[in-house]
């Protein structure tokens, strides 16, 4: 005889992308239950998740390591942010080099010729593909502001008058 409680509720994989403290990122899959989303799984009092890879493999990975999980199909409102720093990821303070290793970093990791290369879905690519938009854009425009900064300094300094001298 089966009770209600036993009943095992059939599960789902959902395709996400997970964001760990050292700055790395992945796509992968991971499994919940029908009734449940995601962020109930990360919060729930397991210390370690599996998370299925694009090639079958699966990797345990322990929670307090992930920084953030976005569930692909979940529409996140990017146009909504205007600061490209906030974009990026990136502190205002940045210095113009690691600014630049930081945007080379992100485009290996995010370009889609490696994501189509890796034969992953679709999906994936297209993910990829909006992600590259954002990031060089966000680049694009935070080199500008700074080219435009370091022009009006040096225009200011141009037109300041000299001390008088005695």
């Amino acid at each position: 005889m089966m009770f209600e409680s036993d009943k095992i509720l059939a599960k789902i994989n959902v395709e996400i992308e997970v964001h760990l403290d050292d700055g790395s990122q992945f796509l992968g899959m991971v499994s919940v239950r029908q009734d449940q989303r995601v962020s109930e799984l990360m919060n729930d009092e397991r210390q370690f998740l599996p998370f299925q890879m694009p090639k079958g493999n699966v990797v345990i990975l322990r929670k307090s390591l992930i920084s953030k999980v976005v569930p692909l199909d979940q529409h996140i409102a990017y146009d909504k942010i205007k600061d490209p720093y906030e974009i990026l990821g990136v502190a205002r303070g940045i210095s113009d080099e690691d600014l630049r290793q930081f945007y080379h970093k992100a485009v290996k990791e995010n370009h889609p010729d490696k994501i189509e290369g890796a034969g992953l879905s679709p999906q994936y690519l297209d993910m990829a593909t909006s992600r590259m938009v954002r990031i060089n854009d966000a680049y694009e425009r935070i080199v500008a502001m700074r080219q435009q900064a370091a022009a009006a300094n040096d225009q200011e300094s141009d037109t300041e008058p000299e001390p008088a001298t005695q």
